[in-house]
């Protein structure tokens, strides 16, 4: 009986000592706090465990007990930060409207945590091109937003809102990077002079404040920049700018009626007629078509 009580008294010093010995809850979160930060200003290949902690106020081995290996610390942060990003694109595309009013609201969230996330993207990129192995893995597996988005734009594309004479693929390369590589401000895919690209998204990067303010009229400045490149992309039953017009009816229909017939009633009066249009069109204009005329007698 005495063996057995001390036995318990034993494990219950031996347990109370363990949780007193046992970090906090909080500081697992704490780290990860600490490492969003890092990440923002050092990306993955700056990102040191000694800084990390230190920032968060704990010991470097804290990190390893949580964590294990700077490589799964990092694995953590990425993925706690797409969970949320991913999870915010998902409902936006949720819903029973059109296919381009739910890609719109996807391109919308997509554009805000691009601003807000902009220097860590930007490191993030730069890790990739260097083939940081964790940063690699992580690009490649999580890419729901796109299949998300890609998605909708296929949608679109089979319910008639799209060009059919170019394929859906060809239309989300042609209007994404445009949206996104000015907002991400990256100078280096550009074959163009780097100096003066530096020079010209700096000059974007002024036009906005660093502010909840800053950040809607950045959004709304990239949202302008969607439609107006998907503008182009849309038949002409979605577009309204660009739709099928009825004939004209009344005096305006009767007045190209009789320019019509004017124009067709006699050598003289169309000889006049291509005069004055290839004069309105330049020298250039009618070097052409006395190319032209000669080919044709030819």
């Amino acid at each position: 009986m005495i063996f057995a009580n001390y036995n318990v008294t034993v494990c219950n010093i031996f347990i109370q000592t363990f949780h007193m010995a046992r970090p906090s809850q909080q500081l697992d979160l704490a780290l990860l706090e600490a490492g969003e930060e890092e990440l923002r200003l050092k990306g993955v290949r700056g990102l040191s465990v000694r800084a990390v902690c230190a920032r968060a106020g704990v010991s470097p081995r804290m990190l390893n007990y949580y964590f294990e290996s700077k490589d799964n610390f990092v694995r953590t942060l990425l993925v706690r930060g797409y969970k949320n990003f991913s999870r915010e694109v998902e409902e936006s595309a949720r819903g029973t409207d059109a296919p381009l009013d739910r890609l719109r609201r996807g391109v919308r969230v997509c554009l805000r945590h691009t601003i807000e996330g902009r220097l860590t993207l930007r490191n993030l990129i730069c890790d990739a091109y260097a083939d940081e192995r964790v940063v690699s893995e992580i690009l490649q597996d999580r890419n729901s937003h796109t299949r998300i988005m890609y998605g909708l734009m296929e949608d679109a594309w089979r319910r008639g809102d799209l060009r059919r004479d170019v394929s859906p693929a060809e239309i989300f390369m042609a209007v994404m990077p445009g949206v996104f590589l000015p907002t991400l401000r990256m100078d280096t895919p550009f074959p163009f002079n780097i100096h003066r690209i530096r020079e010209i998204a700096d000059q974007v990067e002024q036009k906005y404040p660093d502010s909840e303010d800053g950040l809607r009229q950045e959004v709304e400045h990239g949202m302008r920049m969607f439609d107006l490149l998907l503008r182009g992309f849309l038949s002409k039953r979605h577009d309204g700018a660009r739709s099928f017009r009825p004939p004209r009816t009344g005096r305006r229909a009767g007045s190209l009626k009789r320019r019509l017939a004017s124009a067709h009633s006699g050598q003289g009066k169309a000889g006049e007629k291509t005069a004055e249009h290839a004069q309105s069109e330049g020298p250039g204009h009618i070097v052409h078509h006395a190319g032209q005329r000669g080919e044709n007698a030819e």
